[in-house]
């Protein structure tokens, strides 16, 4: 389902979001400019949180390497009792 948003703005944002849409340009209303840009912003912030989940995951690896946290359940104590 589609929703709607009314937004206000500045002269410039307006004659910028115009620029990229209409004829001659990939986007063939400024709805469709818009919602490109918002996409693409999503995947970004998307891709962002990926590239965090990894580095987190590397950096314990890391340390499990060096002994510096258990890698196992055993080294923790549970032995599942």
């Amino acid at each position: 389902m589609a929703n709607s948003l009314n937004l206000s703005l500045p002269d410039a944002l307006r004659a910028f979001i115009d620029k990229h849409s209409g004829d001659g340009t990939l986007c063939s209303t400024p709805s469709e400019f818009v919602r490109d840009i918002l996409r693409r912003h999503k995947a970004q912030e998307d891709s962002a949180l990926v590239r965090d989940a990894i580095v987190l995951v590397q950096r314990e690896m890391e340390l499990r390497l060096i002994g510096l946290i258990p890698s196992s359940a055993v080294e923790m104590g549970d032995l599942g009792s």
